[in-house]
């Protein structure tokens, strides 16, 4: 596996794909991109590659950069749903509706150990207040409320996650709170340990709550522009919080007034909390 940082300067933007795709020139035999949207970038990194089998959507132009020319990429569909039709006009068979990740013993064990440490006892609320865009992100300080009302209504330990670049946005919710549950810096592997060991995931629409999904944990998620018929998990126990204004789901990285996120209330996330905790705890006394 190469992975590829995507650093947020306008000079990576600027890079021409030949550059970029110097990591990859040549070593592969298929290259399958799957973003359906008029950002190129992708798709000139999949002609650059020099893979022989190139797939990809037919949208906004980018099927010039394929050999193998996948279907139309409909705006309204679910990304997953969207990833399965490309696959399949691929000739790759794509049969999972959900997606399902797992985490090893150890990595279970040593994140109990370490929430252990930290004295969280049950039930265990996994707390991301991170994500992608700012306008993604409902405010620490409404993270740090819902937590004070999470842990004083519920008794509920609240174990806040951070990822790269999301410490700060940690230490403004564990200095507004002192409820909430620090355990640090932490791998995707390690993250995903601590995750599978809650009991319950609440974030924004970001990387670890579509891992939290996978992971079989029920998810509360708070959305103001992302749309979640394309992008919520779409898993029995997850629920998504947000607002329905003209403007929404906008999609933008940019807003003036943030409206969506910040018209919602952390006892609206705390409501919902409690009723997917309410259908999971009697279910985990029994076993």
């Amino acid at each position: 596996m190469i992975t590829s940082g995507r650093p947020r300067s306008p000079c990576w933007r600027r890079r021409p794909p030949c550059r970029c795709s110097r990591p990859i020139r040549g070593r592969f035999d298929l290259a399958i991109d799957f973003t359906p949207d008029e950002d190129l970038r992708a798709a000139l990194l999949t002609r650059a590659s020099g893979a022989r089998f190139r797939g990809g959507f037919r949208a906004a132009g980018r099927q010039v950069c394929f050999s193998l020319r996948g279907p139309g990429a409909d705006p309204r569909r679910h990304v997953l749903d969207l990833n399965r039709d490309l696959l399949e006009a691929l000739g790759v068979p794509a049969k999972t509706a959900h997606p399902v990740l797992f985490v090893t013993a150890g990595e279970r064990g040593a994140a109990q150990a370490r929430l252990a440490a930290l004295g969280a006892a049950t039930p265990r609320i996994a707390v991301h207040p991170g994500g992608h865009y700012a306008t993604q992100r409902w405010s620490p300080e409404c993270f740090a409320e819902l937590i004070t009302l999470l842990t004083g209504r519920m008794g509920a330990a609240c174990v806040v996650l951070a990822g790269p670049g999301e410490q700060e946005l940690c230490r403004r919710v564990c200095a507004a709170t002192p409820d909430a549950l620090s355990p640090g810096s932490a791998t995707v592997r390690e993250m995903m340990g601590l995750v599978a060991s809650c009991d319950l995931f609440i974030g924004n629409n970001s990387g670890p709550l579509h891992i939290a999904s996978a992971l079989g944990l029920p998810t509360v998620s708070v959305m103001g522009p992302t749309d979640p018929l394309r992008f919520a998990p779409r898993g029995a126990a997850d629920r998504v919080v947000r607002r329905d204004l003209p403007c929404s789901p906008c999609q933008r990285a940019r807003c003036w007034h943030h409206t969506c996120l910040r018209s919602i209330e952390p006892e609206e996330v705390l409501a919902q909390a409690e009723a997917a905790l309410e259908r999971l705890l009697p279910h985990e006394e029994a076993r």
